[in-house]
């Protein structure tokens, strides 16, 4: 092989690996097991967990939309890509405790950050939070997977045990 052959195949993969490459947050937070949030919002349902996987893939996980984001939304989104500040500040969302529609939208983004995060750094970012918040934080967990509480806790074992200590429950067998 000549030396210019070389020298051009070089270029090009440099050209390649640093003009494909994109930051993290060009693209946003990274999910932490594809299947894990398939299993949870499945991209069709037949209740809200598709309108919830939509508006998470549009407004979280897309590049696009970045500049109209509300500072709500960009402090999610940059929980979601592990901001120990704004998970601190998401974890204690006034919205936790609105009644209806707003704490039901709060539960499932934190259900959103323990699939993102995974279990081992969302455990650790939660058991830093004072009790009042790690019990509401457990309790919309809890209420959000009650069908399949035995999934919840093979998926999340260190989260669901965290919970359960808070909540005075027993750990699922």
């Amino acid at each position: 092989m000549s030396c210019k052959l070389l020298t051009l195949q070089i270029c090009f993969v440099i050209t390649v690996v640093f003009n494909g490459c994109t930051t993290q947050s060009e693209v946003g937070p990274r999910i932490n097991g594809n299947e894990v949030y398939n299993f949870y919002y499945p991209k069709t349902a037949n209740d809200d967990r598709s309108g919830y996987r939509t508006w998470f893939d549009n407004t979280f996980f897309s590049s696009q939309n970045q500049s109209t984001l509300t500072d709500e939304q960009q402090t999610i989104r940059s929980a979601l890509a592990g901001d120990s500040s704004a998970i601190h500040s998401f974890f204690n969302d006034p919205y936790r405790e609105e009644p209806g529609e707003f704490s039901a939208v709060w539960a499932n983004q934190v259900l959103l950050l323990l699939i993102t995060l995974g279990d081992n750094s969302f455990t650790k970012y939660l058991s830093l939070e004072n009790e009042r918040t790690q019990g509401i934080v457990g309790s919309n967990l809890l209420a959000l997977t009650m069908n399949e509480p035995k999934v919840f806790a093979k998926h999340f074992p260190e989260t669901d045990r965290l919970i359960r200590k808070n909540l005075g429950r027993q750990s699922i067998p």
